[in-house]
C-alpha cells in the first residue's frame, strides 16, 4: 500500500504464489450433551418357564459374560421336560439297532424333547450335562443373553415368576451414545459419519472421539436447535451415564 501511495505503481515483489493444497478445517462448537447406553445393545433376561426364583448370582453394576448364570428357577414344567428328554434318549438308544421305522420315530421323539428343552431356556451345555449325568436338575439356570453390565434387577429370591417376566436388564457398553442439541447456525458444520472430539467434566483432561450417526431432519422452531446423536467407542467399558459439555 505504501508503494502505491508513493507513485511507484504495482510492485510484483509484494505478491507470493503457492500451489493449491487441501487442508482440514476444524470447527469447534460449544454444546451440552449426555452420554447414554446404546439402546441397540440392551437386552433383557426373561423367564421362559413359570416357577419360583431361587438364588440370584449377580447384582446391579456387575459385568457378566454371555451365557453366564444370572439366577435359577425351580419349575415343575422344566423338570417334566428333563424327564421326557432322558426317556427319549433311552428309547432312542434302545432302538438304535432295531427296525428302521421305530428307529426313526425314536429319533424324532428325542429331537422334539431337545427342542422343548431349548424353548424353556436350557443351554446346549445344560442339555449335555443332563444327558451325561442322567439325573434331573431341580433348577433351570437363567443365563445372560449378551456380555455386558447388569443395569437393572427386577426380582428377589423366592418370588414367583410367570413366563415372560423380566429378571434383569443387561447392556453391552463397548459403544455409547452421545446426545446433544446444536443451534441452527452450526448445522453446516455437521454431517453424517463426521468424526468429532469432546470432553466431559467428570473426567477432566481426557478427550474422547466418536462419529455422527444421526442428525434430526428438522430444526425445532421453538429452540432453533437440532438434535444430534453420535456413536462413541467405549473400549474401557465405562458404563455410567454422564453429562458432557
Amino acid at each position: 500500500a505504501d508503494a502505491v501511495q508513493a507513485g511507484q505503481g504495482f510492485n510484483p515483489d509484494f505478491v507470493k504464489t503457492a500451489l493449491p493444497q487441501q487442508r482440514s478445517v476444524e470447527d469447534s462448537i460449544a454444546v451440552t450433551g449426555k452420554l447414554a447406553l446404546d439402546k441397540r445393545k440392551v437386552r433383557i433376561a426373561a423367564a421362559r418357564v413359570a416357577g419360583r426364583l431361587g438364588r440370584i448370582f449377580v447384582f446391579e453394576g456387575q459385568s457378566v459374560k454371555a451365557g453366564e448364570a444370572l439366577a435359577e428357577i425351580y419349575s415343575p414344567d422344566y423338570i417334566s421336560a428333563e424327564n421326557e428328554l432322558l426317556l427319549a434318549r433311552r428309547f432312542r438308544d434302545t432302538l438304535a439297532g432295531g427296525d428302521a421305522a421305530l428307529r426313526d420315530d425314536a429319533g424324532a421323539t428325542y429331537t422334539a424333547a431337545v427342542s422343548r428343552m431349548k424353548v424353556l431356556g436350557a443351554s446346549p451345555g445344560d442339555i449335555e450335562a443332563l444327558e451325561k449325568s442322567g439325573k434331573v436338575q431341580e433348577y433351570l439356570q437363567v443365563r445372560a443373553p449378551i456380555g455386558g453390565v447388569v443395569t437393572q434387577r427386577n426380582v428377589d429370591p423366592g418370588g414367583y415368576l410367570n413366563i415372560g417376566d423380566t429378571l434383569m436388564t443387561l447392556a453391552n457398553t463397548d459403544t455409547l451414545w452421545l446426545y446433544f442439541n446444536t443451534y441452527d447456525s452450526d448445522y453446516a458444520a455437521l454431517k453424517l459419519g463426521q468424526e468429532l472430539r469432546f470432553s466431559t467434566s467428570s473426567l477432566p483432561g481426557e478427550t474422547f472421539t466418536g462419529r455422527v450417526a444421526f442428525i434430526a431432519p428438522a430444526i425445532d422452531p421453538a429452540t432453533h436447535t437440532l438434535p444430534v446423536r453420535c456413536d462413541i467407542p467405549n473400549p474401557g467399558m465405562r458404563s455410567e451415564e454422564r453429562r458432557v459439555g
